[in-house]
């Protein structure tokens, strides 16, 4: 009677204390238990990560045409709300115009991934910023606004040297197609060849195809830096295959506005050639 006395107090002791450092772990547990359509349980992690966010931003918005032809720049900030992983009312606190809020607005409407972002009121800054000139930056001081949690601002770049004009297309009746070689200025991406390596560093999405089949290679492209420094027609010259041909492509019609080519001081169309690599296949820029 004696051993299953003390048998009885020992499972007690042993199971009595799983029961409070259970509940310790629900209470310390940042998951959130929820329920879906069909009644299903499941966890919502919450957490305050926005990383996702502005890789995102950083890839859908570019500066409008309106904003760049009138080299407007400065700020719009943003306010909306965050509740079981769905965004709600998007609103302008400080209007820049030019289509830069609306540009802003977008990209917070039309992210897909709040359901791992914690239900709140949030601002966030949108700063729009011209290379090459030297208007005046609007809004640079925003008050913050009560009762919402500000975010890290969102920086968009365009470059502000072009002529009134050329961003609506015009190109003074000059419609050829220049070779990259010997001009007087070759079109580049803003920040040169590193920061088009970041671009697509940060950017570039290795196809589950290619994975599988452990390709490795580059895809050899060509396309047009239009005056207003857009990419267009897009040519894929020598393919790799398994799914890299059209990431290629996607990175480079996704793509910021690039600065245009210069010749005899008026703004030019050229054609580029350039090697996106995959793998260990080293990055090249032109041929």
């Amino acid at each position: 009677m004696y051993y299953k006395s003390q048998l009885k107090k020992s499972r007690l002791l042993k199971y009595g204390m799983v029961v409070p450092l259970f509940a310790i772990a629900l209470t310390m547990s940042s998951a959130t238990i929820i329920k879906d359509k069909n009644n299903q349980v499941s966890t919502h992690k919450m957490v305050d990560d926005w990383e996702e966010f502005y890789k995102y931003a950083k890839r859908a918005v570019r500066y409008p045409d309106a904003a760049q032809k009138a080299l407007l720049q400065g700020t719009s900030m943003i306010k909306f709300k965050v509740a079981n992983g769905v965004v709600e009312e998007v609103g302008v606190v400080a209007e820049l115009g030019g289509g830069c809020d609306a540009a802003a607005m977008k990209c917070i409407s039309s992210y897909k991934g709040y359901k791992d972002i914690k239900d709140g009121d949030y601002t966030l800054k949108f700063a729009f910023v011209l290379t090459e000139t030297n208007t005046p930056k609007l809004n640079e001081t925003i008050e913050p606004l009560k009762g919402y949690k500000s975010l890290d601002e969102v920086t968009v770049k365009g470059y502000g040297g072009l002529p009134k004009g050329v961003i609506d297309g015009s190109l003074n009746g000059d419609t050829r197609i220049y070779d990259f070689v010997k001009l007087e200025r070759k079109p580049a991406f803003d920040g040169g060849n590193p920061a088009f390596k970041n671009y697509l560093k940060e950017n570039l999405k290795y196809p589950k195809k290619a994975e599988r089949n452990n390709v490795s290679g580059g895809v050899f492209l060509s396309f047009i830096v239009e005056v207003d420094g857009s990419i267009t027609n897009v040519k894929v010259e020598r393919p790799l295959g398994s799914g890299t041909d059209e990431e290629a492509v996607r990175l480079l019609k996704a793509s910021p506005k690039w600065i245009p080519g210069m010749q005899k001081e008026k703004l030019i169309r050229v054609k580029y050639n350039m090697v996106i690599a995959f793998g260990q296949f080293p990055q090249t820029f032109r041929d």
